[in-house]
């Protein structure tokens, strides 16, 4: 991106939480308690930025202050990691008042929303929440492309933005694969299958047996 590089990697973070939510029910004091956890990761990176002056006077025509020197990244994104219980208590809670609040903090497939401080109209497209310091419009409902300079400007920090998630995605890949032993599960697998083909022609040579025995009688 011309405007804005990535810090070195002291300045990418990258974290996962617990949050658990516990709400009554209704106002009365003695209602029940209803809880809802979930895991969420949280991802966050210092940008540098290196505005050209011409754009940069620009912006600060339309927004009355220079654009800062560095600024920060962030993205809550689903833990990826919960267990089946889990998932299913999720599923039954999903409509309970707790739920609502610890899920907007993971966001399922296609529902994340971009944050310019407080959170627009506008998705990520992903199950990622995206926080960074675009430039809105004058309601805060949305990213302004309408003007050429705050489109350059927050054009190419979305650039970085996705980057700083395909990062996240590649840490997640490392970490599955340092995880998991993919060669003995595949050595099991192969195992499994000779057996299975073992089976089966020994299933066949009994069948073709009976057959000729019933042939010579």
């Amino acid at each position: 991106s011309g405007m804005f590089t990535l810090g070195k990697g002291a300045d990418l973070t990258q974290t996962s939480v617990q949050m658990s939510v516990s709400i009554r029910k209704d106002l009365s004091p003695k209602s029940d308690m209803e809880t809802s956890k979930v895991r969420a990761r949280y991802a966050s990176a210092m940008v540098n930025t290196k505005i050209p002056s011409g754009i940069e006077k620009r912006m600060m025509r339309v927004t009355k202050k220079k654009p800062p020197k560095e600024l920060t990244v962030q993205i809550f994104l689903d833990a990826a990691d919960h267990s089946d219980d889990n998932q299913k208590s999720s599923k039954l809670k999903r409509k309970s008042k707790a739920a609502l609040i610890t899920q907007s903090f993971a966001p399922t497939s296609g529902s994340g929303r971009i944050f310019i401080g407080f959170r627009t109209s506008q998705t990520t497209g992903l199950g990622i929440h995206l926080a960074a310091p675009l430039v809105p419009t004058v309601e805060r409902e949305a990213i302004d492309f309408v003007d050429p300079a705050l489109r350059d400007f927050n054009s190419e920090l979305l650039e970085v933005s996705g980057i700083l998630m395909r990062l996240a995605l590649e840490n997640e890949m490392y970490r599955l694969g340092t995880n998991w032993n993919w060669k003995e599960e595949r050595e099991a697998w192969e195992a499994q299958r000779e057996d299975r083909k073992k089976q089966q022609k020994e299933e066949e040579e009994e069948k073709k047996l009976e057959t000729d025995d019933a042939e010579s009688t």
